[in-house]
């Protein structure tokens, strides 16, 4: 990911009227392997709506949140959420996708920002995690930058392309999240706090 923050950016609540985006760019079996490790072949739009679908249509406390990123125009950018939320426990998983087109735009950053807001904020989680493939260096960079920090490998627990790849383990604690939010200079234009409480209580 790069450094240039995308200034005109805004993020709403996925709906339904996204799969069909989603079935797009999930074709790129390359791109779909990097980000879902459930999901070995590319699926059309009905299947990525039956995935989907408890997500969209669940009722609160809800479990998980997805977001869009979208430009000016409504064009949209990428896909994040949290996931597997556990009120308990107060922990959380961040998955996080940015289309082709979006990539060295800072659209990452943005995305895993608000999320990391809304988890802390809104949600009052303790802690996030999230993984990813050893070999995926793109997300390795951008969760550094975020603050998250490496906590372990799972050995050969992401299969494709005919090889078991490790899969690399990450968190980040909600203190740790105030302290380091405010050192990054793309905040300061966010008021993520504020756009989330409105969809979530809206």
């Amino acid at each position: 990911m790069g450094d240039r923050a995308t200034h005109s950016f805004a993020m709403r609540p996925l709906a339904s009227k996204d799969i069909e985006k989603l079935a797009a760019w999930f074709q790129d079996l390359n791109d779909l392997a990097m980000f879902d490790r459930s999901a070995p072949i590319p699926v059309g739009p009905e299947a990525v709506e039956k995935l989907w679908k408890d997500d969209l249509d669940s009722e609160p406390p809800r479990t998980s949140y997805w977001y869009i990123g979208e430009d000016d125009d409504g064009e949209p950018l990428g896909i994040c959420g949290i996931r597997d939320i556990n009120y308990v426990h107060g922990d959380g998983t961040i998955p996080l996708f940015v289309a082709k087109a979006a990539r060295g735009r800072g659209v990452g950053m943005e995305m895993g920002a608000r999320m990391l807001n809304l988890a802390f904020d809104n949600l009052r989680l303790r802690r996030v995690s999230t993984f990813h493939r050893v070999d995926n260096k793109a997300t390795e960079v951008l969760i550094k930058k975020l603050g998250f920090s490496h906590e372990g490998v799972v050995r050969q627990a992401w299969f494709t392309d005919g090889n078991h790849i490790d899969i690399a383990l990450a968190g980040i604690l909600q203190e740790e999240w105030a302290a380091h939010r405010d050192t990054l200079p793309s905040l300061a234009t966010m008021d993520g706090q504020r756009h989330f409480k409105a969809t979530i209580n809206g």
